[in-house]
């Protein structure tokens, strides 16, 4: 397990291209600080992801979850099969000594040109929240806070 940042970085855009998303920003920014993180500094003992003596790590960086996917892979606690419908499809990709690569059919057309993916916004409700106060000076008041984020 070297915890390469070029060989996570490609585990992202693979994820990102598999599942036609443009949010690989957030996970580039990180690569190297969860490689050093994974590399140096936690713990995994026998490289069992159910030891209870072994390090948590909580990302808390909305997309850039593919960054911690992508050392989690590297770890082998997430294998293709986790990936099926997400990542690693047979049809966008294949297999040959043991190394996952594009295959270039499956990102250009008949043109040569890159294929166009239909991106679809899906709104989720992550957060909600309101008060309302009364007070002898100011009067009534409220708040309302709503969260959304989308969903590929």
């Amino acid at each position: 397990m070297e915890f390469d940042p070029k060989t996570l970085r490609k585990t992202v855009l693979e994820m990102a291209y598999a599942g036609s998303t443009v949010h690989i920003g957030c996970a580039f920014s990180i690569i190297e600080l969860l490689s050093i993180l994974y590399k140096n500094h936690l713990r995994y003992p026998q490289n069992n992801p159910l030891d209870k003596n072994r390090d948590y790590f909580i990302l808390s960086k909305g997309h850039g979850v593919m960054a911690q996917y992508s050392c989690m892979r590297e770890l082998g606690w997430l294998c293709d099969d986790d990936f099926s419908n997400y990542v690693f499809s047979p049809d966008n990709f294949s297999d040959s000594n043991n190394s996952i690569s594009f295959s270039p059919p499956n990102f250009k057309d008949s043109d040569g040109e890159y294929r166009k993916h239909k991106y679809i916004t899906r709104f989720t409700l992550d957060y909600a929240r309101a008060y309302y106060t009364y007070d002898s000076y100011y009067g009534s008041s409220a708040m309302g806070v709503v969260l959304f984020s989308d969903i590929l």
